[in-house]
């Protein structure tokens, strides 16, 4: 039997707190059939790293400088499935304080 396609929901969380001098990002992922899934990261549209694939909804993270955070770029977590569009999350510093958009 087949099951349908659901697409994941996607979402960006970040702490300034966890390490001094770091911002972690985490992208939590939820929902979603059929496994597996392909996580990226990019960082103002372009990839950063490799892509990772995986059966699990829990974070994945990424991490960078406060320097680089305070540039204001946007970081985003791309999450591909089959059959499905790409989802993606944002975050980016906001207006002076890191909060979550």
């Amino acid at each position: 039997m087949l099951r349908e396609s659901i697409k994941p929901k996607v979402e960006v969380l970040y702490s300034c707190t966890t390490n001094p001098g770091t911002v972690q990002l985490v992208c939590l992922i939820s929902g979603f059939n059929p496994k597996p899934l392909t996580v990226q990261w990019m960082v103002a549209g372009k990839p950063s790293g490799a892509a990772t694939t995986t059966e699990e909804a829990d974070g994945h993270t990424f991490s960078v400088s406060e320097s680089e955070w305070l540039e204001g770029k946007t970081y985003t977590c791309e999450v591909s499935q089959t059959g499905t569009t790409p989802m993606q999350a944002h975050a980016h510093k906001c207006g002076g304080d890191a909060r979550r958009r």
